[in-house]
């Protein structure tokens, strides 16, 4: 049984009852597609603590690989009970088991010159094989790390992004591509026209939205688009739901302001003088019982748990640490990933100190494998499940 309770119970107060609705003037898409409008308060979500809200957590120590620190943890791709990541800093490929030994580490490849300091840009997932991608080269890597398989002629797709569905190819257009002539497709299945941009707004800059088209499995995946805020459900017959969410007015972006995505200047200037307005949405994930997504605006970050079946949000960074963890960090406000079963996310080393002096203050005794965490010279990659 879920025993979390909300973080914040404010009372219901005039602005916060006012709500925008954005998405018909923005994006558009065929009235036959199911829609849900989801109501969402940001304070008052849900909270707790470790011990009445998360199960199986765990903290693992990733292994070095001799001199060569991971100092900058991206993407962690799933097959078996392995875990890929790459470092951010020099697209260096990692490969891990599930208790954090050291499997394999690629920081070049033969026949292959790396471009500006980065092996790869990004890391995916095909079939059971992981691929690594650069700006004209693609590398297929097997569960043990060894490279099977090199592409010379791939041309990296940094401005359409595409995923398949059951061989059925959906493709995502940003809006900064059209112009007043070319329409805004938005969103095509093989090809056909699904979602489209109106004209009439000039969207060329966005904050931070992470992906915006996610394949979950070869039946399930999402399409994002921050402004408005909006996620559609995507199968292998096109859109299979719209979830709209809605948020009180002094969060919300209303269509009269989407002069600011026109360029950057505008886009900093909007931010820095609406500080409430949610500016970022988006980096969808999913399990069996749970939608992910991220949210921030200029005084919060929150990853939040959307519970479908009882209209349920959990913020997870107002999920706080207690003894039951030794009062230990459980998440990072950027980095979050699933395997589709267990949420996935990063610490570091100096924040052992942290929850050291809090069990002192608490009278509480660390644990030795805890409290050894802080000489690790990797980031920690903590496991978890809500209850």
């Amino acid at each position: 049984m879920n025993k979390m309770k909300p973080r914040f119970l404010l009372p219901f107060i005039g602005i916060l009852l006012i709500y925008f609705s954005a998405n018909a003037q923005l994006i558009h898409y065929s009235s036959d597609i199911p829609k849900e409008k989801i109501r969402i308060i940001p304070e008052q979500m849900y909270g707790g603590n470790v011990s009445e809200s998360l199960s199986e957590l765990t903290y693992i120590e990733l292994e070095t690989g001799g001199e060569r620190v991971l100092e900058k943890p991206g993407e962690l791709i799933f097959i078996y009970d392995r875990i890929a990541l790459l470092d951010n800093n020099e697209g260096v490929f990692y490969l891990y088991n599930q208790q954090g030994k050291l499997i394999k580490v690629i920081e070049k490849i033969d026949g292959i010159k790396i471009k500006n300091q980065m092996l790869f840009y990004e890391l995916i997932k095909e079939g059971n094989h992981f691929v690594g991608l650069a700006s004209d080269y693609k590398v297929k890597i097997d569960k043990e790390g060894n490279i099977i398989e090199k592409d010379l002629n791939y041309k990296y797709k940094n401005q359409k992004k595409s995923i398949e569905l059951n061989k059925v190819a959906f493709e995502y257009d940003i809006p900064a591509r059209s112009t007043d002539t070319v329409p805004r497709h938005a969103l095509t299945r093989n090809g056909k026209l699904l979602v489209n941009y109106n004209l009439k707004y000039k969207i060329n800059q966005s904050y931070y939205e992470g992906k915006t088209l996610i394949k979950i499995n070869d039946s399930l995946g999402f399409v994002v688009f921050p402004i408005p805020y909006t996620i559609m459900a995507l199968n292998e017959k096109g859109v299979s739901k719209v979830y709209e969410f809605i948020f009180p007015a002094v969060n919300s972006i209303d269509t009269s302001e989407y002069g600011m995505f026109e360029n950057n200047v505008k886009l900093y200037d909007f931010v820095d003088h609406y500080p409430h307005k949610i500016h970022a949405f988006g980096r969808i994930l999913n399990d069996k019982n749970y939608l992910y997504f991220y949210m921030a605006n200029s005084y919060f970050q929150k990853w939040v748990a959307f519970d479908q079946k009882n209209n349920k949000f959990i913020s997870l960074v107002d999920i706080v640490p207690d003894k039951s963890n030794d009062f230990l960090n459980i998440l990072n406000r950027e980095d979050l990933y699933t395997d589709g079963s267990l949420l996935y996310t990063f610490i570091y080393p100096d924040e052992i100190a942290v929850a050291k002096i809090k069990s002192k203050e608490e009278k509480h005794v660390m644990r030795k494998k805890y409290a050894d965490l802080e000489k690790s010279k990797n980031p920690i990659l903590v496991r978890f499940k809500l209850k």
